[in-house]
């Protein structure tokens, strides 16, 4: 069950990964890329502690952080599109 878990991760990390590439984010990006070459490494070593329990808590972590990292990104955005709007 935890090699599934850790294969999961592994798939959520690289389809986030292609999500920001195609976002274009590149910093955001050549994290999802690392993380997913620390998951495979892990997973490539067999089952152990860090890959099928500490990847996923890191996984979600970063993508609760991308959220985040879009949400601030996206009021920036319309603050910006607000303020040439009213001519300040």
């Amino acid at each position: 069950m935890l090699l599934v878990l850790g294969a999961a991760t592994l798939f959520g990390l690289f389809a986030l990964a292609m999500l920001l590439r195609v976002a274009r984010w590149r910093r955001l990006m050549r994290y999802a890329d690392a993380l997913c070459g620390v998951q495979l490494i892990g997973l490539g070593f067999g089952p152990g502690a860090f890959a099928e329990r500490w990847m996923p808590v890191v996984a979600l972590g970063f993508l609760t952080y991308c959220v985040h990292y879009a949400v601030r990104y996206e009021i920036a955005v319309r603050r910006q599109m607000q303020r040439r709007s009213v001519g300040l």
